[in-house]
């Protein structure tokens, strides 16, 4: 089993190994070539085992963030971890999300809604304020087919940032269905952004315009599967298959079989649906 049933985020590596973070109990690798779970954690030499957000670099190192222990970054070639914190220039040692845009760069949120951005190759943090919304707390970052970073937040609505004119694009309830509450963002084949709320699913087009409103869902994640169908978990509702092509939906929950209706994030490997609860 998995060392903490309160899940954070989760990924996978280039070796098809499924990392998940946990509350307060580090990090779960589940690798399903060999069937096994090993278990990440303080005696393994985490700073913390409140774990937040988890990535895998351009150079296929681990990033884990942690709620009081920075960040720790696996160097899975040489099995070393090396830690980021106070003391090497952040403001906080309490970590939320990120992300690794498609320049090999950094994207982390920290606690009252600051976001930083480390740039391997210079060495050297820098701290976006064009993102920091002190009431604000980010709950996903993704970057879209224009470079654009996108920040969701838990308060304030949709953040689009534009790092090459130090252009910022706010979205928020006025301008669309979502609310100010966002749970989470995912980007589909089409370049589509997909917005996770409590009052459903928003589909938004590259030029920021909110195209499609699905639901009225309280929607925690998305997954687009490799055959372009759309897997919507919820917070109490089980998970919701759609089909855009033939405009139909399927839906599972504990009556078809999953052990919890409330479920937090979901992955695919070699077409298998991982989905922690």
């Amino acid at each position: 089993a998995i060392s903490n049933n309160s899940v954070n985020s989760m990924m996978q590596d280039e070796q098809q190994r499924i990392w998940i973070s946990t509350l307060i109990g580090g990090v779960s690798i589940i690798d399903p070539q060999t069937q096994t779970i090993k278990l990440l954690c303080n005696g393994a030499g985490l700073s913390s085992q409140a774990t937040a957000g988890i990535i895998q670099d351009n150079n296929k190192n681990i990033w884990i963030t942690t709620t009081g222990g920075g960040v720790n970054v696996i160097d899975l070639l040489h099995k070393k971890i090396k830690y980021l914190n106070k003391a090497h220039g952040l403001k906080t040692d309490s970590l939320g999300v990120l992300m690794c845009d498609n320049r090999g760069k950094i994207w982390i949120a920290a606690k009252g809604g600051a976001v930083y951005l480390l740039d391997l190759q210079k060495n050297v943090i820098q701290f976006i304020k064009e993102a920091q919304d002190p009431d604000a707390v980010i709950s996903g970052i993704l970057e879209d087919s224009k470079g654009r970073t996108w920040i969701g937040t838990t308060t304030n609505g949709l953040k689009i940032i534009d790092m090459a004119g130090r252009m910022v694009r706010d979205l928020k309830t006025s301008r669309g269905t979502f609310g100010g509450f966002i749970q989470s963002l995912n980007m589909d084949k089409q370049g589509q952004v997909w917005v996770a709320s409590p009052t459903g699913l928003n589909v938004i087009a590259n030029n920021s315009t909110i195209i499609e409103h699905i639901g009225k869902t309280s929607t925690t994640s998305i997954l687009e599967d490799k055959r372009g169908l759309m897997w919507q978990c919820s917070f109490f509702g089980g998970i919701d298959i759609l089909d855009r092509k033939s405009k139909t939906a399927k839906h599972f929950g504990t009556a078809q079989g999953l052990n919890n209706d409330s479920l937090q994030s979901i992955k695919e490997d070699d077409g298998r649906i991982f989905i922690c609860t």
